[in-house]
């Protein structure tokens, strides 16, 4: 839902045929328009799609709801995209770099000069999701870091001497 795209949906609806009465199955494609950034649960709707069996009755109208699928790297957390990154101890003592793909196709590298702790959230602004209403407009990408300590370190750290 990044960068947009067209799905084409093949639709089979029953009509009245006006000459032998019959219900008969007639197939129509839809074209579904996705602009970048829409959400999950956004509601796309074809007005008077839907049987057409009563000649005296409005058809329906169709409604198409978007769902997500996950990403490997990435999560989407309203206009925002979150990646968790995983480093190294040292390099989280003493600065790195990350490099990584964005949804949109670039390599990225983000220095890291800081020391990160765990919990520790980098913010870049323009980088997250475009805006469904203004695609010029966009989220943040943020950079959270996983625990780089071993986890069993903090538990013999925290354990009373004996």
């Amino acid at each position: 839902m990044y960068s947009g795209t067209q799905k084409k949906i093949k639709l089979t609806k029953r009509i009245r045929d006006a000459s032998s009465g019959q219900i008969v199955p007639v197939e129509k494609i839809l074209t579904i328009d996705i602009r970048p950034g829409f959400k999950a649960g956004t509601k796309i709707r074809f007005e008077r799609e839907g049987d057409e069996i009563d000649p005296h009755e409005i058809p329906a109208d169709v409604v198409f709801i978007l769902k997500q699928k996950p990403h490997s790297l990435f999560e989407r957390v309203g206009g925002d995209l979150v990646y968790n990154v995983q480093i190294p101890l040292k390099d989280a003592l003493t600065g790195t770099e990350v490099e990584f793909k964005h949804l949109d196709g670039r390599r990225l590298r983000v220095k890291i000069p800081e020391i990160v702790h765990p919990g520790y959230e980098k913010r870049i602004g323009g980088l997250g999701m475009p805006n469904s209403k203004n695609p010029n407009e966009k989220g943040d990408l943020i950079m959270r870091f996983q625990d780089a300590v071993p986890a069993d370190t903090h538990r013999r750290a925290e354990a009373p001497n004996t």
